[in-house]
């Protein structure tokens, strides 16, 4: 019996101990929780922008398809009146040399 109080105060100075770890663990928890939390916040902002950033490049590429097709048209449309003009200007030189011949021989009639 004479141990007692001294067993006593022991069992209550470990328990103090062990209590004031709890709480610290507690803070320690709640505190993890709201970083998680958080986190949890910003990763959803990230998710949403991420998703307009993609409708966006999506908008972009197929505005970039268009206009390559658009480009594309015109080019072989240039293609289509450069071979016109080509065309053209070697119908002319032949008419032009057509005429000389005609001049040198002098069988031109006006």
């Amino acid at each position: 019996m004479r141990y007692m109080p001294i067993w006593l105060m022991v069992f209550f100075v470990l328990t103090l101990t062990g209590c004031a770890e709890l709480k610290q663990l507690r803070i320690e928890t709640a505190d993890q929780k709201s970083t998680i939390d958080q986190l949890n916040k910003e990763n959803k902002a990230c998710q949403e922008a991420l998703g307009k950033t993609l409708k966006q490049l999506k908008l972009s590429q197929e505005e970039l398809e268009i206009k390559q097709i658009d480009l594309k048209t015109k080019e072989l449309e240039l293609e289509k009146k450069e071979a016109k003009a080509k065309e053209q200007s070697e119908a002319f030189t032949r008419m032009q040399e057509a005429m000389k011949t005609e001049l040198d021989s002098k069988q031109v009639a006006l």
